[in-house]
This record gives C-alpha cells, structure tokens and sequence, in this order.
C-alpha cells in the first residue's frame, strides 16, 4: 500500500482527468483501424479487469491504462459499462474510491442532482444537531 502524503496528493490533484462515468462517456473507441478500450483512472481499470477478465496495460505516452479489443468483448465491454450505472470512479490517493451518484448536474450550474440534495440536506441537518449540542452543554456550565 502506497503512503499518502502531502506531495502524493498534490500530484494526483493535478492530474486529470479525476473521475470518470461511463453513463456520461464510453471508453471504447470503435473508430480506430484497430478498437481500443482505455480509461485514465487507476480505480475504474480495477474493476474492469476484475469483472471483465480483460487486462489493460498501462501507456506512459497516454497517461491511461487501455487494451485492443474484437468485437465480441467491445459488446461485452459495453454491456460492463452499462451495469456500471452512475457510478464515478475517482483519481485519488486510495487504492479505490468510487462514488454512488454526483452532487450536480453539471460543473458550472451550481444545481443539485437528486443524491446532491440528500447529502447536503444530511449535512446541514449534522451541522444543526452538533451545533444544539454545543448549545445545551454551555447552557449547563
């Protein structure tokens, strides 16, 4: 298991891409001579290689992990990557992180998804709960 420093974050930090969602965009690339499926995240090839028995290897020149494929496995490939729902898979410094659903829609709209809105609402309601807490224990002093 790798360390995780402050160096070992800030380097992944600058990379990109940092999540990947093969509901939003397939990782087949059918329009090649010869297909390829590739995907940039460490966490995301775990998976498909576990899942798949396909083997992906990684390209220095691309900064990805990515393998030939025939037809058969670009229909199982596809298949994979529509099970894989909204899962997003991220770039991080653990050794796998995937996450259920985004917080938003977009990055620019600032608009909650469905999931977006129940985590924030979690949150805020912690927030509040700790935040009584705190009130009552000073009340008492």
């Amino acid at each position: 298991m790798k360390e995780i420093t402050k160096d070992t974050v800030l380097v992944v930090h600058n990379q990109e891409p940092r999540r990947k969602c093969f509901a939003d965009n397939s990782g087949v690339q059918k329009r090649k001579a010869r297909p390829t499926f590739s995907v940039a995240i460490e966490s995301a090839k775990k998976i498909f290689e576990a899942q798949t028995g396909l083997e992906l290897r990684e390209s220095q020149k691309h900064k990805n992990f990515w393998c030939f494929v025939s037809a058969g496995e670009i229909e199982k490939i596809e298949e994979w990557e529509r099970n894989q729902g909204n899962l997003i898979y991220l770039r991080d410094c653990l050794s796998l992180s995937v996450a259920i659903d985004s917080n938003f829609t977009d990055n620019t709209s600032g608009q909650y998804t469905e999931m977006g809105i129940l985590e924030r609402n979690g949150k805020n309601n912690k927030i509040k709960m700790q935040l009584r807490n705190s009130q009552r224990l000073f009340r008492r002093q």
